[in-house]
C-alpha cells in the first residue's frame, strides 16, 4: 500500500492542475467574451479554485489519516508495533495546519484521537520523549503551550 501513498501527491496535483485549468476555462467560456481581467470573473474563478483547494487538503488528509493508521498497525508483528519511519514521514513532513487536518480526518476514519494514538504507539520502544514530540506536533495550540508550562513547571519541582 506504500506505493499508492507516496503516488497520491503527484495524482492530487494532476488532479488539481487538471481542475484548475478547466474551471478558469469554463468560466471565462461562460462569461461569453469576458477575460480574467475582469473583477466579476476573477472572483468567481477565484471563489472556485479556493473551494477545489478544500477538497484536496481534504483528500491529503484522508490520505495522511490512512498511513498514520496503517504505519501504527504495521509494526514487526503485523499487528503490533509501529512503523517509525512511515509515521515520521507522515506527522513530520506537514505543516501545523495539514496536521490539524490530518487530526480531523482520523477521528472521521477511526473514531480514536490521532495524538492520544501516537502517544501510546510510540511510547515504548524510542521512550516516551519521542512519543511526546509526536503528539506535540499534533496537539493544538493551547493544549502545547499548556504542555509546555506544565513541563517547565514540573523540573522546578511544582
Amino acid at each position: 500500500m506504500a506505493p499508492v501513498v507516496a503516488a497520491a501527491p503527484q495524482v492530487l496535483v494532476d488532479e488539481s492542475t487538471r481542475l484548475a485549468n478547466s474551471t478558469v476555462a469554463r468560466i471565462v467560456k461562460a462569461s461569453k467574451g469576458g477575460s480574467l481581467s475582469d473583477p466579476t470573473i476573477k472572483k468567481q474563478c477565484v471563489e472556485k479554485l479556493q473551494k477545489i483547494n478544500g477538497e484536496l487538503k481534504g483528500r491529503i488528509a484522508d490520505a495522511d489519516a490512512l498511513a498514520a493508521h496503517e504505519a501504527m498497525k504495521s509494526g514487526i508483528t503485523g499487528a503490533l508495533g509501529c512503523d517509525h519511519t512511515k509515521l515520521i514521514s507522515v506527522l513530520c513532513t506537514r505543516t501545523k495546519a495539514a496536521l490539524q487536518r490530518t487530526r480531523q480526518a482520523y477521528r472521521k476514519a477511526y473514531d480514536k484521537d490521532l495524538a492520544k494514538e501516537v502517544a501510546s504507539e510510540t511510547s515504548g520502544v524510542l521512550g516516551s520523549n519521542y512519543g511526546k514530540m509526536m503528539s506535540y506536533a499534533l496537539d493544538g495550540p493551547e493544549e502545547y503551550v499548556a504542555d509546555l508550562i506544565h513541563a517547565a513547571c514540573h523540573g522546578m519541582g511544582c
